[in-house]
């Protein structure tokens, strides 16, 4: 083996992974011409080690010495790690679009990986051949151009008390870590049960301190976006010093969808995956999946999690074209999150399936631990489920009036790129289901973009 090529391309942890490989006092670290990220070849010349991401939560970790390198994955591969490996090369990378265009006529499509995704909605494994996801548990060494690749037991998280109580344990815990390591002072406030309760667990002198940001609709004025108004009413109620911006939606016909985002201007704390975590909702992507994969489903919630986590591309909640959920890899990637943790994970999966679907668990932590919290009402699920939580009645939603495109016509908008990139046949396509069509439409346009403009092929 040549060399060993790294490409930590997460935004908070750049500059952690830049200080560290810089103590071998050469450059061998620089900014990716294509897309921003640092690399590193070879092993440095000093032994040390990097946590990417939250120690205990969710993390990478990656040991190295002047003759080896050890990468290890946590218990559920919550963050992304994308893993190409030949005769002469191993690349590891945290996003897929350096990985893609350092091997460039390298790449070949996974034509069974993209038809796992039509069939079922998720695939785990990623849509380009050779390259794969760094999996769960997993622990990679690398010694004189030897891989070995093995595997470790998951950490079983054991407590003594009341589960609710260490619930809120586990994510204050959590929230600290992340403020802490990236210094973070700012969070997002929606109308939603998840950030809420990242506010409940800030302490006064947080929330003081703390910048609070809105993401308004488009499509609204502040007076009817019910996100913008239960913020409001919580910055009022709390004190809070509270920013209200317009958030610019991403449609799958704007190729930004597949783009990584430009780095934030301001790291906040994020609500990402309390409804589908702690709240449950993960259950929801049991009907996607059962046919697929049979054999591990008895309300495994663990395993769901993990699924949800480290699909390439996914449906997992029956979305449509304009479906967020395209690349859910990304997501652990760019936002600084108290629910993902491994121990919450861990935890929550003791429990019966029924003890944590409809947010029967999430409503318990907000009674026994935060009941003042309740007051305010809710535009979030958990009001649907428990009628103790009071539902917002003012105003609308986003999903109520944005404009969505009719199918048909968004095929036949897309008829001439279909006919160009050539992996669907566009008579046939016409003739499938919708949720088909769906699909295909989003693979057609990752394939135009990432292999065939960027010229991969």
């Amino acid at each position: 083996m040549d060399f060993i090529l790294g490409i930590i391309n997460c935004d908070y942890d750049r500059e952690e992974v830049q200080e560290v490989f810089s103590l071998q006092g050469k450059r061998s670290f620089h900014h990716y011409e294509i897309q921003k990220g640092a690399i590193f070849s070879t092993c440095p010349a000093v032994d040390g080690e990097i946590i990417l991401g939250i120690e205990k939560c969710q993390y990478q970790r990656i040991r190295f010495s002047p003759s080896a390198l050890e990468i290890e994955n946590d218990d559920y591969g919550l963050r992304p790690l994308f893993l190409f490996k030949d005769k002469e090369k191993f690349i590891f990378s945290s996003e897929i679009e350096p990985l893609l265009a350092l091997l460039k006529r390298e790449v070949l499509l996974n034509k069974e990986a993209i038809q796992t995704y039509l069939k079922t909605g998720v695939s785990l494994e990623t849509f380009i051949a050779g390259v794969r996801n760094f999996s769960a548990c997993e622990i990679l060494s690398l010694r004189e151009g030897e891989m070995v690749s093995t595997f470790r037991e998951a950490t079983p998280y054991s407590f003594n008390g009341d589960i609710y109580r260490e619930i809120v344990n586990l994510l204050k815990d959590s929230q600290q870590r992340w403020i802490k390591k990236y210094s973070i002072q700012a969070a997002n406030l929606t109308g939603g049960a998840d950030t809420r309760l990242l506010l409940a667990l800030l302490d006064e002198r947080e929330r003081k301190s703390f910048d609070f940001y809105t993401d308004r609709s488009p499509y609204l004025s502040e007076e009817e976006d019910k996100d913008v108004i239960v913020a409001k009413e919580l910055a009022k109620k709390y004190g809070l010093n509270h920013i209200v911006r317009e958030h610019i939606p991403q449609e799958i016909t704007d190729d930004r969808v597949f783009l990584r985002s430009d780095p934030a201007e301001i790291l906040k704390l994020s609500g990402n995956h309390g409804g589908e975590i702690l709240g449950g909702d993960v259950f929801g992507a049991m009907e996607f999946c059962k046919e697929l994969w049979k054999e591990s489903f008895q309300d495994n919630f663990s395993f769901l999690i993990s699924l949800m986590f480290r699909s390439f591309f996914s449906d997992i909640y029956a979305g449509g074209v304009f479906n967020h959920w395209t690349m859910p890899t990304r997501f652990s990637a760019r936002k600084c999150a108290p629910f993902w943790d491994q121990r919450l994970i861990s935890l929550l999966g003791q429990l019966r399936a029924e003890h944590v679907q409809y947010y029967w668990s999430y409503a318990e932590v907000y009674r026994k631990n935060f009941p003042d919290f309740i007051e305010t009402p809710f535009m979030s699920p958990i009001a649907l489920h428990h009628h103790d939580f009071p539902f917002m009645e003012k105003g609308t939603n986003q999903k109520e009036v944005a404009k969505k495109k009719n199918l048909d016509a968004l095929l036949e908008e897309e008829r001439d790129l279909i006919r160009e990139v050539g992996f669907f046949d566009y008579e046939n396509l016409k003739e499938q289901e919708k949720v088909f069509i769906s699909r295909a439409l989003k693979v057609n346009r990752w394939i135009n973009f990432f292999i065939r403009e960027r010229k991969f092929l």
